[in-house]
């Protein structure tokens, strides 16, 4: 350990590089990667510090990361199949921890760890706020991993689902109660997602959820293979296998939009529709035709125009849609996701195209034709081309160092480019400037 000022000291194995060097891949090796989760896991237990760390002021199960740190330590340690430490770090209420802060009186998060301690006061001053969210990041964790309400990379907006609950398996060690039940939504771009579990001992004995219409998701079920060994399929749920999922061995799921209830009892799993579900007998809606209106309209430049969209269908499909404009050449031109179209005023463009595609089907789309009017267009002029150059000198012969002015006339007076170039056609007799100077290099010239 050194000293690294204001009182700090560079410690080994420090959670923060642990966690930073798991999540980014910085080992070469099986061995070096369970050696770094195994250091971590030390550090976070913190049962036995050295009596010069900044850990041996604390009890176990606390966290000793800043800004860095916070963000990624419950995340990393799920990854890895260490929830039972980050449900551990989310329960403890002895400083530094988030439920310390609760039990201290706080409703927002704190900048410090040690922002106020009760019969101790306030913390340094220099950086002490108490409305600062970077340790709040943990709320991410409680929806991805507690929740398992999360994004799938491969099918962004939530277009897919990655459900993938996750149990308190931890003993209880302080005054808090351990998890067994989790309710929560999330409401994503096709309408709200829900995830519901229930459990017991550290098992899973009930999960629910609703998939939004229209999207499908990806379910990873804590449960033992046996209890789903003869698992039937049904309407929107397909069992497909045992698998590994940060670090847990899951049965994997795929689900179309609906509802779902999933039971364990007797160590038999099951599944059925949830109540207001059939399954997909129901009928989806889908998209016909989108109109919109009006269908031609003359803006004049450097004004506005409202346009609207109405998409048609089966089953009251979502009247939600995407606008684009096409055409334009001002960087003033452009339409929002209003449908408020704004022509700028220079605009060279004389006819745009403004499109509306709906989002529930994006190959059903309607159009509509806009004529600009207003301004005076600005028509680059057609360019005059050289038809004659004639020279002119002041003097038909020079001696050495005498000097003779030439010009020239270029016509017509209105062509594109007058500009000359002068040349000699012998430098070693006579010389000549940019300016139509020419000097004698020799006794006649």
């Amino acid at each position: 350990m050194y000293s690294a000022g204001k009182g700090g000291v560079w410690e080994n194995n420090s959670q923060t590089s642990l966690l930073w060097m798991l999540k980014l891949g910085f080992y070469d090796s099986e061995a070096m990667r369970k050696s770094a989760a195994d250091l971590l896991g030390k550090n976070i237990r913190n049962e036995k510090p050295d009596s010069g760390s900044g850990r041996s002021q604390y009890v176990k199960n606390t966290l000793a990361t800043g800004f860095l740190g916070s963000n990624v330590i419950t995340p990393v340690l799920s990854d890895i199949g260490n929830s039972d430490v980050s449900y551990d770090l989310l329960l403890q209420d002895s400083q530094p921890s988030w439920l310390f802060e609760v039990k201290a009186g706080a409703t927002t998060i704190w900048e410090r760890w040690n922002s106020y301690t009760p019969g101790v006061g306030f913390g340094d001053s220099e950086m002490n706020s108490f409305n600062h969210y970077a340790y709040g990041s943990v709320v991410a964790w409680m929806y991805r991993y507690m929740a398992g309400i999360a994004s799938d990379e491969n099918a962004p907006g939530f277009k897919n689902t990655v459900l993938q609950p996750t149990l308190d398996k931890g003993e209880k060690y302080n005054e808090e109660q351990r998890i067994n039940t989790v309710d929560a939504s999330y409401e994503s771009y096709y309408g709200k997602v829900e995830s519901s579990w229930r459990s017991q001992d550290g098992t899973l004995a009930s999960y629910h959820t609703i998939v939004p219409a229209n999207t499908t998701a990806t379910l990873y079920l804590p449960v033992e293979e046996s209890a789903v060994s003869k698992f039937k399929n049904m309407t929107g749920v397909e069992y497909k296998g045992m698998t590994e999922h940060n670090g847990l061995r899951t049965a994997e799921f795929s689900l179309a939009s609906g509802g779902y209830d999933f039971t364990v009892e007797d160590g038999r799993h099951s599944a059925a529709y949830s109540e207001g579900y059939t399954g997909g007998d129901e009928p989806q809606p889908t998209v016909s035709d989108v109109k919109v209106s009006p269908l031609e309209a003359m803006v004049e430049k450097g004004k506005t125009q409202q346009f609207e969209a109405e998409v048609t269908g089966e089953n009251s499909p979502s009247q939600t849609v995407t606008w684009s404009v096409k055409g334009a050449e001002s960087k003033d031109t452009g339409i929002t996701q209003e449908g408020l179209l704004t022509v700028g005023e220079d605009e060279t463009a004389k006819e745009l195209t403004v499109t509306a595609v709906s989002v529930m089907d994006t190959s059903r789309a309607g159009t509509a034709k806009v004529t600009v009017t207003g301004g005076t267009a600005v028509i680059p002029p057609e360019e005059v081309k050289v038809s004659s150059i004639t020279v002119k000198a002041s003097d038909n012969r020079i001696f050495v160092n005498d000097t003779a002015v030439v010009q020239a006339a270029v016509l017509p007076a209105d062509a594109a480019n007058k500009q000359v170039v002068w040349t000699s056609s012998d430098a070693s007799v006579a010389s000549v400037d940019a300016r139509g100077v020419v000097t004698g290099k020799k006794q006649e010239a």
